[in-house]
């Protein structure tokens, strides 16, 4: 093995590597049985120092790029100190309470407003796109609707509110 992530087998032949479906480089070694190692652990636990192996068990990537395995690349760290790190380079985004507030772009089919979402259906070989207002009480569907804009059935979502004095559920407006 050397420390720029290359293996090498018993008669001295670079193994293959291959990328695993997180994006990380794997090696298949074997002996008694076949083993699926990750590059980058194998490379830290030859040539990187672990200060204290009980304390940091994960090997960060201090560029991020999960297929360097050069060991001047690697360090030892805790799950926290890792993910913080893919947080400071922008690989892990984090959400932080956004307080009742519904995420705009969330999903396919989903609102910017409560009580709101798409509903697409085939007609005659045309695509109709709804917009289908509903209010849920305890597991329970009191009332839904459709409408041909969002903002429609926003307002209708409203009015459920009211008309049912449901006060555990924000409002839209």
């Amino acid at each position: 093995m050397s420390n720029l992530g290359k293996i090498r087998n018993s008669k001295g032949k670079v193994l293959k590597t291959y990328t695993n479906n997180s994006g990380y480089a794997c090696v298949k070694l074997a002996s008694k049985r076949r083993r699926h190692c990750l590059v980058h652990r194998l490379v830290a636990e030859a040539f990187v120092v672990n200060p204290d192996p009980n304390k940091y068990n994960v090997v960060n990537h201090l560029d991020a790029n999960r297929l360097n395995n050069v060991s001047s690349n690697l360090e030892w760290c805790s799950t926290k100190q890792n993910l913080a790190h893919a947080r400071a380079l922008g690989r892990m985004v984090y959400n932080k309470p956004t307080l009742g507030r519904k995420l705009k772009g969330q999903r396919v089919g989903s609102s910017s407003y409560y009580g709101v979402f798409r509903n697409d259906y085939k007609y005659k070989d045309t695509i109709k796109e709804k917009w289908v207002a509903y209010l849920r009480v305890n597991g329970k569907t009191l009332e839904t609707k459709s409408f041909d804009t969002e903002l429609e059935a926003a307002k209708y979502y409203d009015y459920l509110l009211d008309k049912y004095q449901v006060t555990t559920k924000p409002k839209n407006f």
